[in-house]
């Protein structure tokens, strides 16, 4: 358990007591559970937790006392009292009470209320006679109408368009606006004010039709005073003496993330802990967990590979958000067009005929999704004012959509921005777009891990490191600039190389593990030769490459000849077995043991070397980037390899031209038999299910006859014919069974299969209807999403080798970003949704 964790415990313990010493009802419970020897700690604080949420809290009286005693656990309190499974009416009033109490107070925990009242009705539209079933507990509750109307108010004005639009309002003004009591009548004209927007002049002049001048000042006096007219010091609820401690675990939808309560999107939340959690990470994650709660969009700014990203990764899968669904990541770039965030209309498979395809950031908003931007910084002005004017205005204009597209609840927008190394230490790009977002968004500087830090993290994932891992982390601060605390900066490190980050060092220990024994010398100039491999190899210069070569020997108490010797005479040995390929310190499997033909291929120095380092990256799927002059055999090696192991590889020629279609796809104009040809198979699979193949054989030939003369017309009839025919059987099948309501278990195991099929064929009908609207264009050509290269390799698990990458252009470049992430990397296909 961590000190935070034990911390945690040990004021929540404190803070359980001494609320028990002033609030009668409480000790009662807190004696109860105390004595309960079957139950651990944990679950005893469980067990006193869910007794305040759900009996104590939703106490108006008991309100301000358990929020001042469980600053840091309110949150949990107020998601347990909200979200308990059942809910009556009278409960339900207690829930808008709470919540306006609580929105009054914490602006930052308006989302639960909103997420309420998105599944529950305003607590105005319940008659009297729906609220007098009560638990025990509650029956010395009394709920008075200056209660509702004010929770009513308090609501309102935390988010007008959302409570204008979701509540009737015409029932709120029935039943308050002509009541009894005048201060009732006072609450609900300043809530009509809000609800029509109504100015000072016209608010009085409503008020006093009502109500008396005197009467007017009084309550206004009190009111914003008190931010209440309920009268105090009402006496609470008697003390039960033998109430009913909840025992069963309430699922609430918070995390806990570094002592910060945040909302998650999922009940039961399964992620896989891999973050090592040390000191700067957590005050990371604190920072974070703080912006979430105010509900302003987030700006992580670090240094390469200080987590930025990572970070937002774990706190989506902690609190159950998956990449592509309802987690969104886009990297930006100085050629990203606004349609990408917004969206656009795409033309369909129907000649003619153009849907609208919302972009990434227009189905955050309407989905209620977290959105990373990566490298804002980089962004066009276009885009930030998009942004902006999104953050500052509380909805989404589109062009062309909508005017107006309100944020759905649980929408978070993070924005990640590179700080430079300077000789001077980092500093951030200053630009018009930076200069535009940092007024809006809630700026977080991500502390980068220290040397001490870095040995934390590499004793907890890589224990195999553990006496040497000083030296391995005083080889990395070779390539790092120089920190605050006197970390880095050990040697000038040439301008030509690319800059190094802790995720190479990450890679390297993940390269250097395998295999590794503290005791082999072997394993030791095994280690020497991937960090050769990974820190050295981006530099275009042998004389600096191998300067740092040394310089990393000798951080690693090796002789320096070592590290000549892998540079200027190390040859790795070459094997070729029937099913494995071995170069050096790397094996790979083939991919099946049948004879490939022998292609020519001379094993030199460095095409062996070559050969080796694209192995390794290879072994642990690391994307490769080479660079080198024409004919120094990049190619080449790279085709040897995967005729070698059997691999399907996919040469794609860039040049200026390239576009991001030739890669992922698009909606191309086809002959019509390639749209036609997979709806005739989806046809004949269902219709082989369904029906009696042998009776048929006649029928499905004529269907092969139409399509082979390219007969579409009659082909559609044919097709249609089945269709009807299997549709009308099914549903007269389904109907018969529900209105006999058979409990027969074979009849039962019918009736779902008919339910499959009949899907099956709607389906088809789909897609048969659209198949129609095509051939009414009476066209030979049609439109069809055609799959790019990239695309086709990715799903069927081919290599592809992008040549003379670096002719292509920014634009066509960063549709990559998303698939060199590593192993886990994916593509995101913008125009097919």
């Amino acid at each position: 358990m961590s000190s935070g964790m034990m911390d945690r415990t040990r004021r929540l313990s404190l803070s359980l007591s001494n609320f028990s010493k002033i609030n009668e009802q409480f000790r009662v419970v807190f004696e109860h559970v105390s004595k309960n020897i079957q139950l651990k700690s944990e679950n005893k604080e469980d067990c006193l937790l869910n007794y305040i949420a759900l009996e104590l809290l939703v106490i108006p009286q008991y309100y301000d006392t358990i929020q001042q005693y469980f600053s840091e656990e309110f949150t949990l309190l107020v998601d347990k009292a909200v979200n308990c499974k059942e809910i009556s009416n009278f409960r339900h009033i207690l829930n808008c009470i709470l919540l306006g109490n609580v929105v009054k107070n914490r602006n930052d925990l308006q989302g639960y209320a909103l997420r309420y009242f998105s599944a529950h009705q305003s607590p105005f539209e319940i008659r009297e006679d729906q609220t007098s079933k009560r638990r025990k507990m509650q029956q010395n509750i009394n709920i008075e109408d200056i209660d509702i109307v004010e929770s009513s108010l308090f609501l309102l004005r935390s988010n007008p368009d959302f409570y204008r639009a979701k509540w009737n309002w015409s029932s709120f003004i029935k039943k308050f606006f002509n009541h009894k009591e005048a201060k009732v009548i006072w609450i609900a004209c300043h809530t009509l004010a809000v609800l029509f927007g109504m100015n000072e002049y016209q608010l009085n002049n409503v008020i006093l039709s009502k109500i008396s001048e005197e009467l007017h000042r009084n309550y206004s006096y009190l009111f914003y005073t008190n931010q209440t007219l309920k009268e105090g010091d009402v006496a609470p609820p008697g003390i039960d003496q033998s109430p009913v401690v909840p025992k069963q675990q309430i699922q609430s939808k918070v995390v806990n993330v570094s002592g910060i309560y945040i909302p998650s999107f999922h009940t039961s939340v399964d992620y896989e802990q891999n973050l090592v959690v040390v000191h700067s990470t957590y005050n990371n994650l604190r920072k974070i967990a703080l912006g979430l709660a105010s509900g302003k969009a987030i700006m992580l700014q670090g240094s390469v590979g200080s987590g930025k990203t990572c970070l937002v990764e774990y706190l989506a899968a902690k609190t159950g958000r998956k990449l592509g669904e309802n987690f969104l990541k886009i990297q930006l770039g100085d050629e990203t067009d606004s349609k990408m965030l917004l969206g656009t209309y795409r033309c369909t498979d129907v000649p003619g005929e153009f849907v609208w395809q919302p972009g990434v950031l227009t189905q955050a908003v309407v989905e209620g999704s977290w959105l990373l931007l990566e490298d804002i910084d980089s962004a066009s002005m276009d885009i930030a004012s998009i942004i902006t004017s999104l953050l500052e205005n509380g909805c989404l204009t589109v062009p062309g959509y909508k005017d107006s597209v309100p944020i759905t609840p649980g929408f978070q927008l993070f924005l990640t921005q590179r700080l430079i190394p300077t000789l001077s230490g980092y500093h951030k790009k200053h630009s018009n777009t930076m200069t535009l977002l940092g007024k809006s968004a809630f700026l977080i500087t991500v502390d980068p891990l220290s040397s001490s830090e870095l040995k934390q993290i590499l004793d907890s994932q890589f224990p195999q490191f553990k006496t040497i891992a000083d030296r391995m982390i005083s080889v990395f601060l070779l390539f790092v600039p120089k920190t605050l605390d006197g970390d880095g900066g050990q040697i000038s490190v040439p301008r030509s190389g690319r800059l190094i980050s802790t995720r190479d060092f990450f890679k390297w220990c993940s390269r250097a593990v395998i295999d590794f024994d503290v005791q082999s010398q072997a394993s030791a100039l095994k280690v020497l030769q991937d960090a050769i491999d990974v820190f050295c190899c981006s530099f275009s210069n042998t004389n600096e490459a191998l300067e740092l070569a040394k310089q990393i020997s000798t951080n690693l108490g090796i002789v320096n000849q070592k590290a000549e010797y892998f540079f200027k005479t190390y040859k790795p040995a070459m094997h070729l077995t029937t099913d494995s390929l071995v170069a050096g310190r790397v094996m790979l499997k083939k991919e099946n043991n049948e004879y490939t033909r022998q292609t020519k291929y001379s094993f030199t120095r460095p095409s062996a070397v070559l050969l080796e380092r694209i192995m390794c990256c290879v072994s642990l799927r690391e994307p490769v980037l080479l660079v080198g002059e024409t004919g120094t055999g990049k190619t080449s090696c790279v085709q040897f390899l995967a005729h070698t192991l059997g691999k399907r590889l996919i040469v794609i020629n860039m040049n200026q031209q390239s576009d991001s279609a030739d890669l992922l796809g698009g909606f191309k104009p086809v002959d019509l038999k390639y749209v036609i040809a997979p709806v005739r198979r989806e046809f004949e699979a269902v219709f082989s299910d369904y029906f009696k193949v042998e009776p048929n054989r006649k029928y499905l030939a004529n269907i092969a006859l139409c399509f082979n003369n390219q007969r579409w017309g009659d082909l559609l009839k044919l097709i249609n014919k089945s269709y009807e025919a299997a549709l009308s059987r099914l549903t007269k099948s389904i109907q018969d069974f529900e209105a006999n309501k058979v409990q027969d278990h074979e009849k039962r195991k019918q009736y779902e299969k008919n339910k499959t099929f009949l899907e099956r064929w709607q389906c088809l009908g789909e897609k048969l209807h659209k198949l129609g609207v095509q051939l009414k264009q009476k066209s030979a050509l049609a439109f069809a999403f055609i799959e790019g290269s990239l695309v086709k390799a990715v799903e069927n698990g081919y290599w592809v080798l992008l040549d003379e990458i670096n002719l292509a252009n920014a634009e066509t470049l960063e549709c990559l970003s998303g698939l060199l992430e590593g192993s886990e990397g994916s593509l995101c296909l913008l125009e097919r949704g």
